[in-house]
């Protein structure tokens, strides 16, 4: 099953890099944004956001918090999409053309927290975020090494 093969990928992504942790959180959300039926794919992807907000250590985890937020309330994904939107600078127009229901959005809440600047930098990166908008939703943890 797709649910399975994705939490599955999360899970034996953890020890890799960061780079890499996020690299596949990329490709599988751009994968899915591309599927043939962009709604399913979209509502697919808001399960997946729900299901790592349970996960220590992820980004939707830390927004939440942050948006006091209810991760089972059913409207949270939405919710949280625009909450963290209007907060970052989407630097680049690149993967940003449907504001916070955009493939960048789904990546930046299904990444790792980045734990220094580096990581930051990385995360501002392949999400096209400016590293300010970035690191207010990321707060403390993003200091340096």
């Amino acid at each position: 099953m797709r649910d399975d093969r994705f939490r599955e990928l999360v899970r034996r992504a953890a020890p890799l890099t960061y780079a890499t942790r996020c690299q596949l959180v990329a490709d599988e959300v751009r994968r899915q944004y591309a599927a043939p039926n962009p709604l399913a794919a979209r509502a697919w992807l808001d399960e997946q956001v729900v299901t790592l907000a349970a996960v220590p250590g992820t980004m939707v985890g830390r927004l939440l918090e942050q948006a006091a937020l209810a991760a089972n309330d059913g409207k949270a994904p939405a919710a949280l999409r625009a909450w963290a939107f209007d907060r970052i600078d989407a630097s680049d127009g690149t993967g940003w053309g449907a504001g916070a229901d955009s493939p960048a959005m789904w990546a930046l809440l299904m990444a790792p927290v980045p734990a220094n600047e580096e990581e930051l930098a990385w995360l501002a990166q392949i999400t096209h975020v400016g590293l300010p908008g970035l690191r207010t939703l990321v707060g403390d943890s993003a200091r340096p090494c």
